[in-house]
């Protein structure tokens, strides 16, 4: 008898075998945040599903058509989970970054909004424009002695509703235009988990107040503040504007300018947001974005992407914090909550759950391995007297299995298994509305056939992180003769070879920067594949981008030269250098500033600058324009690469009898008083741009521009350029 066991924790509802990953395989940072957010939930891999978004997805707005999204996200997503068999167990949608806010239907809808109606819109634009439609998991109350109900899980929910149940979703962060950081992000969902069980010691905080904005909910706080008293949670309503609150955590409240750098302290798990009309529409440069919460330290937040039109069914109910505070996930929690959430954008981590009972279960195999015919399993739960009111089911590889049973211990046949490794795991669900869940699991060897399979690293010596930039060599050998080996990452191939042996090259990029777990997968006909025991690697961020150096390197030959700062020729505003390698352009009265230098008809081959635009109170971009200027006769039309701080972005353009007009745009949160170190490559065909070492985006052009005319532009306010650099093609003038 071997007595050896994983152990899990509890979740509320809402568990990680139920909820699907999609990942825009197009974006770096969609990978790593979903590697990130996988790792530190367990998901399983079979969860995990990758889609082929297109570059519009990163433009300001961040928006999507109705038809793209049934074509691009709907479709193909529906389609793996049916190959999967997942249909019966996904309650839930989780969306990586770098996917749609917006869906351009009439009226607009959110990505959560299109997701939760399974992609029926109603037949009414009345329905969504004010708020008609009724969520049926909306728990109420909709008026201050309404009905209000408990609410229940998710997997409750779906038991009562069957075909009529929709499906909840949230986004993991938004990175484009005032968007949060990749460490923002990646914060946030620490917290989540960090939360999980902590029962904190915090308060909640309801800010009341004239304004529409707040008024419309102010008859709500009331009613949430005595349920939170019966739980003996604090909680506070006030009138005054947050700033330097102790102990967040939450905070609703109805503004459209908020300072949520200095509201105060969030503690993890805590959820904030500020009824307001423009605070998921990114790429307006008015009223203060959802996503200064997520930078100020809560883990999850809301906003609308377009008017709402002071509609308080369109979003977050007082009630949410007493769903959260009765051990619901903070997904379950929102949607108990929202009335009518068709335009609410949710970010943040949506699993947290501070407040879910504390219980552990330990999956404890009977027999030794590797497992053959008939294997035996048992349960040990924490707190022994919980064990009893349980009722248990069994997931293997991602998938449940067995039917519900009220007894700890179970057997079954390892032959319907393949051969190779599997994952199991034992749910233990508490009877009742809330169904709170604890997990188990642990792996298994099976070996009823002969056949395995087994991936080890070439190299003897593993780095804690593996470079982004360089392949990983690894070895596959197999047993029982197969037809084909794979290299796998979450149910990908990778590569594959023909045989029971194999060399792969792994490329970190097809996997993304993170925690990252690769599988060999051995293939015998039409049987059920054999996997090996997953390989667990760290790829370290790739800054700067593999293809940067590359870029750099193929440059070497090329005579790089500093840009001459004195020989400036002015085309408007003013300049100075108070240090040779500095310069500061300051717009004059038309908000424009230029700086540039006439060398040679040369093909340009690189261009580059740090640049800084001045810090503002706000902490983001709003009018600013600052950028390289290159391949211009007589200082128009030229060609133009730079922040643009209205719709915060990275910007392609030209310039035309002095109007820039926009060409290319990506979003960005682009943060004042913050270097930017941005590079150009020119090629025969297209420019290339780099910010921070990281690839922003490729623009065609007829020809290469010529090195006539580069220089430097501010618009707005003054921007401060240095290490201005530039290379031509070699000729005889220059070599």
């Amino acid at each position: 008898m071997l007595w050896l066991g994983l152990t899990g924790s509890a979740a509320a509802g809402l568990a990680s075998h139920e909820i699907l990953v999609l990942v825009n395989r197009q974006s770096p940072r969609s990978m790593e945040i979903a590697n990130h957010f996988v790792h530190l939930r367990n998901v399983p891999a079979t969860h995990v599903i990758y889609l082929d978004l297109p570059d519009t997805v990163l433009e300001p707005a961040a928006e999507m058509s109705p038809e793209d999204f049934t074509r691009l996200i709907w479709e193909p997503t529906i389609a793996t989970m049916t190959e999967r068999e997942l249909h019966d167990q996904i309650l839930a949608w989780v969306y990586s970054t770098d996917f749609p806010v917006r869906i351009t239907s009439q009226p607009p809808v959110s990505l959560q909004g299109i997701t939760f109606l399974r992609n029926r819109l109603p037949d009414t634009s009345e329905a969504i424009a004010q708020a008609q439609y009724v969520s049926p998991l909306f728990s109420g109350p909709d008026e201050p002695d309404g009905r209000k109900v408990e609410g229940g899980s998710l997997f409750r929910l779906r038991e009562a509703l069957g075909d009529a149940m929709p499906l909840p979703s949230m986004m993991l962060g938004f990175a484009g235009a005032r968007g949060n950081t990749i460490d923002e992000i990646l914060r946030a969902l620490r917290y989540g988990q960090v939360a999980d069980h902590a029962s904190p010691r915090g308060t909640v905080y309801w800010i009341s107040g004239d304004d529409v904005r707040a008024r419309m909910r102010n008859w709500q706080f009331p009613i949430a503040q005595a349920e939170l008293q019966r739980q003996r949670i604090r909680s506070d309503i006030s009138d005054e504007a947050p700033l330097d609150l102790a102990g967040i955590i939450g905070l609703q409240m109805g503004q459209a300018v908020v300072r949520a750098h200095q509201a105060g302290t969030f503690l993890p798990g805590s959820m904030a947001e500020h009824v307001t009309s423009h605070s998921a529409e990114f790429h307006l440069p008015i009223q203060t974005k959802a996503t200064d919460w997520i930078r100020a330290g809560a883990t999850a937040t809301a906003g609308a992407v377009t008017e709402p039109f002071a509609l308080w069914p369109k979003f977050p109910h007082a009630r949410f914090f007493a769903h959260y505070a009765r051990g619901h996930t903070i997904l379950e929690s929102f949607y108990l909550a929202l009335r009518s959430p068709t335009q609410l954008l949710l970010l943040g981590e949506p699993l947290a759950r501070p407040w879910a009972p504390r219980l552990s279960l330990t999956l404890i195999a009977l027999d030794d391995e590797p497992l053959r015919d008939t294997a035996s399993f048992m349960a040990a739960v924490f707190p022994e007297a919980d064990a009893r009111q349980l009722i248990y089911e069994i997931v293997s590889n991602g998938k449940t299995v067995s039917a519900s049973a009220a007894t700890p211990s179970f057997s079954f046949d390892t032959k319907e298994l393949a051969d190779g490794y599997h994952e199991l795991r034992m749910l233990a669900r508490r009877p009742g509305i809330r169904a709170h869940t604890v997990m188990g699991r642990r792996s298994i060897h099976v070996d009823n056939a002969g056949r395995q399979v087994a991936l080890k690293p070439v190299a003897e010596d593993f780095p804690r992180e593996w470079p982004a930039d360089q392949p990983m060599m690894l070895n596959v050998e197999a047993t029982g003769e197969p037809d084909r080996l794979e290299l796998v990452h979450h149910h990908r191939v990778l590569a594959a070879a023909e045989g029971a042996r194999a060399v792969f090259a792994l490329d970190p990029m097809d996997t993304g920067a993170g925690p990252v777990q690769v599988q060999a997968r051995a293939r015998f006909g039409d049987e059920d594949p054999v996997y090996s025991a997953p390989l667990r690697i760290t790829i370290a961020r790739p800054v700067p981008a593999p293809s940067l150096l590359k870029r750099r390197a193929e440059m070497s030959d090329w005579p790089l030269r500093d840009w001459p700062i004195d020989a400036a020729s002015p085309a408007g505003g003013s300049w100075s250098n108070p240090e040779p390698d500095r310069l500061v352009l300051r717009p004059d009265a038309d908000s424009t500033a230029w700086a540039s230098i006439n060398y040679t008809s040369t093909p340009l081959h690189y261009f580059s600058a740090k640049l800084t635009i001045p810090g503002n109170p706000h902490g983001q971009a709003n009018q600013e324009l600052a950028g390289l200027i290159y391949g211009g006769q007589n200082n128009d039309p030229f060609r133009f690469f730079g922040l643009h701080g209205t719709p915060s972005a990275w910007s392609f353009g030209t310039f035309h009898r002095g109007r820039l007009n926009h060409q290319l745009q990506r979003g960005a949160p682009l943060r004042p008083g913050t270097v930017q170190h941005v590079e150009l490559f020119f090629d025969a065909d297209h420019t290339h741009a780099y910010v921070n070492g990281q690839f922003i985006a490729r623009h065609a052009h007829e020809a290469p521009p010529s090195a006539t005319g580069i220089g430097l532009f501010a618009g707005g306010r003054p921007a401060q350029f240095e290490s201005i650099r530039f290379a031509v093609a070699p000729t005889e003038e220059h070599e």
